[in-house]
This record gives C-alpha cells, sequence and structure tokens, in this order.
C-alpha cells in the first residue's frame, strides 16, 4: 500500500506467490510527483509460511528529473498485466490502452512495431500488387490428422488418397514427417502441387471442416436467437451474407444482450477481433469465443475491405 502524496499506479497489480529465495519485483508510477521533500512509504503486506503475518515499510525519495529507463520498465509491467486482462478475448479498450502505453514509451507489443522507413523504392508504385498462393512445407513432426482432426482425417481419406494417385506423376515437395509418424502412410506430410487440385477438391475439402465445427456447435446449442442489429463497413450484399453465416450459429442458453465487434475484412479475410467492451452488454466468455470462431470461417466477398463495426443482439 502507498501512501503519500499523488496517485500510485504498481504493477503487477496482484503480486504472485513468493517462494524462498525469490524477490518480490514492483514497478510503481506516481502521478503527480510530489514538489514537497517529504518522504512517502510503501508498506508491503502479506502471510509467510506458517501463517504468520508479514509487514515491511519502505521509505521513497523521488528525484525531481525521471529516469526513463525505469519508466520503461514500468510501461512493460503495465502492457503485461493488461494483456492479462484480455487473456480471454481483446477488448477495444484493453488494445487502444497497450497501444497507448507502447508507443508513450517506445516500447514492442501486440499491436505496435519498430519500423524502419527507407527512401529506396524497390518497386513500381504506379502498378497493381499481386496476390499469389505460395506452397509452403509443413513443419516437421506435423501431419493432416494434427490439423483437420481425426473425424475429418476419415472422411478425407478416399478423397486425398485419389488426389495422391493424381499427383504420383506430378512434382512433389520433399516430405518432413517425423520417423514415429510414419504409420500415417496416407497422410505424411508430402505436399501436392497446388497445380493439380481444381476449385471443386478445395471446396468440398473446406466443406468437410466447416460441417464438423457446424455440427459440433449444433450439438451444444440450444434456442438462443442470434440477431444481427447493426453492420457499418459493409454493402447490403455482404451484410445479407454475413447475416446469414451468423444466422446458422446456434448459442448456449440463458444469456441475453447486446455484443459489439470490431474487426477488418481485407482479401477475403476476417483479421482481429475486437470486443467493444463498454457498449457490450453481454461479456460471456462462452458466447464470445462461439461467434468469434464463427466470424473468422466466414468467407468474405472480395469487394469488402475496411473496418466493420458489428452489433449482435442475443436474445434467449
Amino acid at each position: 500500500m502507498f501512501e503519500g502524496t499523488g496517485e500510485a499506479i504498481i504493477y503487477p497489480s496482484a503480486p504472485p506467490d513468493l517462494f524462498a529465495q525469490e524477490p518480490l519485483v514492483l514497478f510503481g508510477r506516481v502521478s503527480p510527483l510530489p514538489e514537497d521533500p517529504t518522504p512517502s512509504t510503501l508498506r508491503i503486506t502479506g502471510t509467510a509460511a506458517g501463517g504468520t503475518h508479514y509487514e515491511k515499510t519502505f521509505n521513497l525519495n523521488f528525484e525531481e528529473a525521471g529516469n526513463p529507463a525505469i519508466a520503461q520498465l514500468w510501461g512493460r509491467a503495465r502492457i503485461k498485466d493488461l494483456m492479462k486482462q484480455m487473456f480471454g478475448y481483446e477488448t477495444k479498450a484493453g488494445v487502444e490502452a497497450v497501444t497507448d502505453t507502447a508507443l508513450t514509451y517506445q516500447l514492442l507489443s501486440q499491436y505496435t512495431a519498430f519500423v524502419a522507413v527507407s527512401d529506396d523504392v524497390r518497386v513500381e508504385p504506379e502498378r497493381e500488387s499481386i496476390s499469389m498462393q505460395v506452397p509452403v512445407e509443413m513443419p516437421q513432426g506435423v501431419n493432416y490428422q494434427g490439423i483437420f482432426g481425426s473425424a475429418n482425417l476419415a472422411r478425407m481419406q478416399p478423397r486425398m488418397a485419389r488426389l495422391r494417385a493424381r499427383s504420383s506423376a506430378a512434382p512433389k515437395f520433399e516430405s518432413f514427417a517425423a520417423p514415429e509418424q510414419e504409420c500415417l502412410d496416407a497422410f505424411d506430410t508430402t505436399l501436392i502441387d497446388p497445380g493439380i487440385i481444381d476449385d471443386e477438391e478445395v471446396t468440398l475439402i473446406g466443406q468437410m471442416i466447416d460441417d464438423e465445427d457446424l455440427s459440433s456447435s449444433r450439438s451444444v446449442g440450444s434456442n438462443a436467437q442470434l440477431q444481427v442489429v447493426i453492420v457499418t463497413g459493409l454493402d447490403q450484399a455482404a451484410v445479407a451474407d454475413l447475416t446469414r453465416h451468423l444466422q446458422q450459429l446456434n448459442l448456449p442458453s440463458g444469456f441475453s444482450g447486446e455484443i459489439v465487434f470490431e474487426f477488418v475484412v481485407n482479401k477475403g479475410r476476417v483479421g482481429r477481433i475486437v470486443l467493444d467492451e463498454e457498449a457490450s452488454t453481454l461479456k460471456e466468455l462462452a458466447v464470445i469465443e462461439r461467434i468469434k470462431r464463427s466470424l473468422i470461417s466466414w468467407r468474405v466477398p472480395q469487394s469488402a475491405t475496411g473496418t466493420v463495426c458489428l452489433t449482435l443482439r442475443i436474445q434467449t
């Protein structure tokens, strides 16, 4: 507990349990800085081993000039504490607080980066950018079962066998399967040249995964109703498509309220989804996570791009 002039913000906000010979490190900031030379005090209390009470008081003297290095340590501790608060889901206020702290103290965070700016122009700015699909080799020890799941793997086995037969004469990338996974002969990590897979094959494989996710959500779902109230940043066709997609999702019963999301759509994909906690009245983690998964799986129309603000109403 801080006792003195000004308001102290100390991190970590909840000090952890300590073991023998382990130090307790706290980062504090006092604002405004006291003008008088009267020292402030920091009182630490706790329960030691055996249930005995522990208490220690420290005298604090603040210099007129701050220490930038110590200030950055406080900023790092604040960012760490804010990210722990967003463990379940990211919030708009939390993202803004982390970003502001990182920019103020010149720190790297999940939402900021150090950028080297060069005046050299290595591309022609007048030409349009081209998106290309680049085949990437699967990491060692990773297999199709770990990505698609055992249920989807059994359903995909006949189709993948046909794809393997069609690719026998085509160039292949070298396999990176681990020795202990050689038993999965039909589903090793040998990658197939994307040029021999047509759109129909890719669509059917993707549909298998979507059907599995939808069936699992229906098995847990109930009579909860989801309504799209307000959508900004999308045209009418995209709004209608998003509404149809979300209305296929069933949610757990017993929850009612409104949820507001903000996310970016670009090149047919949904980017980081952030919850507007202040505008939302429903903050149940299970409901939020289920809707976020549904938004990520939405096949965004190629014409849609920009920031989208989505307001949903949950009624049971």
